[in-house]
């Protein structure tokens, strides 16, 4: 049983919550729907959670790294990927990245998805593209009966967890009463992220060159 504290952590989210946070690391961008596949060369590939992702076409240059992620996703749904670049000695996490390619045009939706990444800083050749989790965004159309089974999938793991839903007109406010004693307000805020959207967790790491 969990020790149980009282939280006056008030954590807001926006609308798209999930695509602000991972922003932070990475700008999101859509250009074109036609398909690069013809013109990958394969760098490397894995499958982790039965997720396969590949790493293709990388560019090293003096102040940037790009290349084209692809990734055969557990559904059609516009998944967002957090991702890093990391080496011995730095993580790199400013960046940008474009969808290449998606099957609906009209939601981006599709379980097969490319992406051009750019990082911003100078990364080695022994660098390591590493996705710590893929996430869809928390939807527009959330209700209570979502923040119920949220919170009824959060206590199956934590007891004591505690949290309700504020619905405003520019977002969802979380208002969390209690927590284990352990848990900071940002993990807590994660855990209900997570409890509200389809999340895989990774990681999955990928070298840069062969």
């Amino acid at each position: 049983m969990f020790s149980k504290v009282r939280s006056k952590t008030r954590i807001t989210l926006l609308l798209f919550g999930s695509l602000i946070m991972v922003s932070i690391l990475i700008g999101y961008k859509v250009v074109s729907a036609n398909s690069p596949e013809a013109n990958l060369k394969l760098i490397d590939q894995v499958t982790n959670h039965g997720v396969t992702v590949s790493v293709n076409n990388v560019e090293f240059e003096q102040d940037k790294t790009r290349f084209v992620a692809c990734f055969d996703l557990p559904s059609p749904g516009d998944w967002l990927p957090y991702a890093v670049l990391q080496d011995d000695s730095s993580t790199i996490v400013n960046g940008e990245y474009t969808i290449l390619n998606w099957e609906n045009p009209e939601t981006f939706e599709g379980k097969h998805r490319c992406y051009q990444y750019t990082f911003f800083g100078k990364a080695s050749p022994s660098a390591w593209f590493v996705i710590q989790k893929l996430q869809i965004p928390i939807p527009e159309s959330l209700a209570q009966a979502d923040c119920d089974r949220a919170l009824a999938t959060i206590k199956m793991s934590y007891a004591d967890f505690s949290f309700s839903c504020n619905f405003g007109d520019h977002g969802i406010g979380f208002d969390i009463q209690n927590l284990p004693a352990d848990m900071t307000g940002d993990q807590a805020g994660k855990l209900i992220v997570d409890a509200l959207t389809e999340t895989v967790d990774g990681p999955w790491e990928l070298k840069l060159s062969k």
